[in-house]
């Protein structure tokens, strides 16, 4: 359920970006598990501090991807390479879309 609810406020105002790892949501479910047997309380001091760990590596995760992207699309300009104009024949989706492509982030 802990899951459930983290995944929710992720998906309210989140991106393609914003995706839980899989040590997300192993480290949510230990939380969880762990807090399940206390106090109401303690159990949301206990959701709140993972919460908050969440919030701080998803958001160190998106300025890695933004820095990342950046990076990589200034090493193949260099090299001649527009990616925009590139062909592609895979079918994006609104999920599916490269980081680097209509990222707000990138548009600095």
């Amino acid at each position: 359920m802990f899951c459930a609810r983290v995944r929710q406020e992720y998906d309210e105002g989140g991106t393609q970006g914003d995706r839980l790892t899989v040590e997300q949501v192993r480290s949510a479910t230990n939380t969880w598990l762990a807090a399940a047997d206390l106090p109401p309380a303690k159990r949301k001091e206990r959701y709140e501090k993972e919460l908050n760990k969440q919030r701080y590596h998803q958001r160190r995760n998106r300025q890695s991807r933004t820095s990342h992207t950046k990076t990589r699309l200034a090493q193949l300009e260099a090299l001649g390479i527009t990616v925009q104009q590139l062909k592609s024949c895979v079918g994006w989706g609104r999920h599916s879309r490269p980081a680097g492509f209509a990222d707000p982030d990138l548009e600095q």
